[in-house]
Order: C-alpha cells, then sequence, then structure tokens
C-alpha cells in the first residue's frame, strides 16, 4: 500500500479484515453464515436515529462505544445495543451496527465453545 509502504501483505489482511470479514475458514463472515445482520432503529417519523457524527473519521464514528460521540448519539445506540443484546445478539465493537447470534466471534465474545453457524464444505 503506497499509505503505509511499511506492513507487509500479513498486517494488510490483519487490517482489511477488521472492515472486510473474510468469506472463508472458521473466521468467516457472519453474513455468509446467515448469522448476522447490518441493523439501525426507524423512529416514530420513519427515519433513522441518528448514531453518526460526521465530525469524526468513519473509524471513530463506527465503533461502538466511542467516547467522542456527542451524548444524543450515545443515548440512540444505548438503545439498539439494549435490545440487541436483550435478544442474545453480539456486537462487533468497530462497527455499530453490526450484530451476529451464532457465528465464530458470537461464540468467543459469549464464551461458548463452538458456534452454531459456520462454512461447510459441499466437495
Amino acid at each position: 500500500s503506497t499509505q503505509y509502504p511499511k506492513w507487509n501483505e500479513k498486517r494488510i489482511i490483519r487490517e482489511v479484515n477488521k472492515y472486510v470479514a473474510p468469506w472463508k475458514g472458521k473466521y468467516a463472515s457472519g453474513h455468509m453464515t446467515g448469522a448476522a445482520v447490518d441493523i439501525r432503529i426507524i423512529g416514530k417519523n420513519g427515519k433513522k436515529l441518528p448514531m453518526v457524527s460526521k465530525k469524526l473519521s468513519y473509524q471513530e464514528s463506527a465503533r461502538t462505544y466511542s467516547k467522542r460521540l456527542p451524548n444524543y448519539l450515545r443515548k440512540n445506540r444505548e438503545i439498539l445495543i439494549k435490545a440487541m443484546a436483550k435478544a442474545g445478539f453480539s456486537n462487533y465493537p468497530k462497527e455499530f451496527w453490526h450484530w451476529s447470534y451464532g457465528d465464530y466471534w458470537w461464540a468467543r465474545r459469549k464464551k461458548r465453545k463452538v458456534a452454531i453457524y459456520g462454512i461447510i464444505n459441499l466437495k
């Protein structure tokens, strides 16, 4: 990468995988297994509740528990967090909208021995 010329391929892949999930192996995306959703809350007026700050970088604004968010955005996220946690979902902390139930990362965060969903090989 020209932006990070000292990064080797392994480091680049690790950084990319923070925002684009792997498509194979035990770490495969929960979306691919049917175990993950990207979700926002719609208010009574039919519009999405604001949860993103345009004043912050994408990475900072995406973090579920970003300390730099204004209080009103944190309160809106808290509604989402409480509802999804109560239903048993687990959040990917770098993306407030990403929630999973039953995939590899859900199992790790919930301290389960195995995931419910995964990739199968149909060879």
